[in-house]
């Protein structure tokens, strides 16, 4: 099975470029605003459109993500490498997940860490989840070189959180219309490595926790 999880932006931690606002509000403000928006979530849902690339190494997938706090999480492969594979952390954090294609029917309970259900950039399923991100997000904005702009994402105006760390960039993007995390992008040496957009976001759905179990 592949890796699963999505990117987490920790090159944000530590960055030295000049900052500045978007708009009226400072990465600081944004991020709050943000957090604050995550502090009624309970449960959500999504699809994920992911690309990593490592080296020689390429994973190309879509997966809808299922999340309950405190920390549940239910990954599903939609298309693309590895489709039809499951992975799930359950209640008690314990890695549960098979292959997709005839495999389907192994159940195996791997390390957290295990490469058979992180992604090729070391992405795990604790770390693949909104709030995971958010909380993040929240740390780093208070660093002086995260910068934060105005930019347009599929004809909507987005703020884009951004910092760099050597040669390496990361670069969030956010829907201030409803506070959602959108796209998530990093770059190394100029080559682009991760490319997560999301779409069909659903907040409170009411997810059973016998989802998040195999």
């Amino acid at each position: 099975m592949k890796k699963f999880s999505v990117l987490l932006l920790l090159v944000l931690f530590f960055c030295h470029n000049p900052a500045f606002s978007a708009g009226e509000l400072s990465p600081v403000e944004i991020a709050n605003k943000l957090s604050k928006r995550f502090e009624g979530v309970e449960d959500y849902t999504c699809v994920a459109d992911a690309h990593y690339r490592s080296g020689f190494l390429a994973e190309d997938k879509v997966f809808k993500v299922f999340f309950k706090r405190p920390q549940m999480v239910r990954i599903e492969v939609l298309a693309g490498d590895n489709a039809g594979a499951v992975a799930v952390l359950t209640k008690d954090l314990k890695v549960k997940g098979h292959a997709g294609g005839w495999l389907s029917w192994l159940v195996l309970s791997p390390p957290i860490d295990s490469t058979l259900v992180t992604t090729i950039r070391g992405h795990r399923l604790d770390q693949s989840h909104f709030l995971h991100l958010v909380n993040n997000i929240k740390i780093a904005s208070t660093f002086e070189g995260v910068t934060a702009r105005e930019e347009y994402l599929d004809g909507t105006k987005h703020y884009v959180l951004e910092g760099g760390l050597g040669e390496s960039i990361g670069r969030i993007y956010i829907d201030p219309s409803r506070w959602q995390i959108k796209k998530v992008l990093e770059y190394e040496k100029g080559v682009e490595v991760v490319n997560v957009a999301y779409y069909d976001i659903v907040i409170n759905p009411g997810l059973d926790e016998e989802l998040f179990d195999l």
